[in-house]
């Protein structure tokens, strides 16, 4: 099934949030949301532990709606615990500056 979200009107940040999601990649994130009834993620990009980055949502597209902020933001789903580890920092980095947009840390 493909889905069609609505695309965001501005971005304004790239919001990162940190969640232990156990060395999970994007297919077994994607799987349990279909299980739980969501469409998808909810987020842009996964970035695993090991810092290879994984897109999800189109990028251009609003976040989940549990997310706050979803109408103007990128959002990054970065697997760690409590933060992210040297790769996954530069592989934030890297998209920061791709996307010209500032990182900005978000509650769980």
């Amino acid at each position: 099934m493909f889905v069609k979200f609505r695309k965001r009107k501005t971005t304004d940040a790239m919001r990162v949030v940190i969640r232990d999601i156990h060395g999970a990649d994007r297919e077994q994130l994607y799987k349990k949301s279909r299980k739980i009834g969501d469409l998808d993620t909810g987020f842009h990009i996964v970035i695993l532990s090991n810092g290879l980055v994984e897109f999800d949502r189109d990028i251009k597209a609003v976040a989940s709606h549990r997310l706050p902020y979803n109408e103007e933001s990128l959002y990054v789903l970065v697997d760690a615990t409590e933060k992210p580890n040297d790769a996954q920092r530069n592989s934030l980095t890297r998209l920061s500056i791709e996307y010209g947009l500032p990182i900005e840390y978000v509650e769980d």
